[in-house]
């Protein structure tokens, strides 16, 4: 189960990269600083 729950995640992010047009210097950033908002709390 927890597998799928990565698998289907992972093809969700590589989704929204390919919609924004790649994955990039800007959005490495923002998805770094994002997770580490989420984990702070």
């Amino acid at each position: 189960m927890k597998q799928k729950i990565f698998i289907a995640g992972s093809a969700l992010i590589s989704l929204v990269v390919n919609l924004f047009g790649g994955w990039d210097t800007a959005l490495e950033t923002l998805i770094l600083f994002m997770g580490i908002d989420w984990f702070t709390g």
